[in-house]
């Protein structure tokens, strides 16, 4: 939130409105400014980007960044500091295109939790500074190939197996995969036949029939 309040101070006033938003407040924003643009700014402060030339200039802007940042931080959060979390605000939230209704809207959601990181995180949780703090990008699949033997496999992805809210299995794996666990993968038909729990057979001859 610090470096997205340096952004704000320094690159709105001279890049203006379109053009910030148009860089700034999408995704790719973490790559492009802070580990590009935004050590070479610290590096060599000059009055074009602080205002003012040399360290003091860029100190002040550093100072009024950290304190919007806190300010936002305590209205969002409460103003007990241990009380704070990165996941509190920083969220995932898996809804369909169907929960934009209000009426179906905790139907079709299939559930939101707190997540970590950012983009540069090998968990990744990019977030878009234009649009809040809540993730955009995550790593939806996950898995551990055992190459020795394929059936101690593990793996898993974001909500569940099915696609309707109906099922058991639409949102069964959310606390596998948010809370960084696995369920295993068989690969042999002898592993997959003991892990089978149901079957839906598909019948080219029989949609002919009908």
């Amino acid at each position: 939130m610090w470096c997205c309040k340096i952004a704000d101070l320094v690159l709105r006033p001279r890049l203006g409105e379109e053009l910030f938003d148009h860089y700034f407040a999408r995704r790719q924003w973490t790559n492009s400014f802070q580990y590009q643009a935004l050590p070479h700014l610290l590096a060599y402060p000059t009055a074009d980007w602080f205002g003012t030339e040399g360290r003091e200039g860029r100190d002040e802007v550093l100072r009024r960044a950290l304190d919007l940042a806190i300010e936002e931080l305590a209205r969002a959060m409460g103003d007990e500091m241990e009380s704070w979390a990165w996941g509190a605000i920083h969220r995932v939230r898996f809804a369909g295109q169907l929960a934009a209704i209000p009426d179906l809207a905790e139907v079709f959601t299939a559930g939101e939790v707190a997540w970590g990181g950012d983009e540069q995180t090998v968990c990744q949780g990019m977030f878009e500074p234009g649009s809040g703090y809540d993730a955009v990008v995550i790593p939806s699949w996950r898995q551990v190939i055992d190459l020795g033997d394929l059936d101690r496999s593990v793996g898993t992805h974001t909500v569940g197996q099915s696609g309707n809210p109906a099922s058991r299995h639409w949102n069964d794996l959310l606390p596998l995969w948010s809370t960084g666990q696995y369920h295993p993968l068989p690969f042999t038909r002898t592993a997959v036949e003991a892990a089978t729990e149901s079957r839906l057979e598909l019948s080219p001859e029989a949609a002919e029939g009908r």
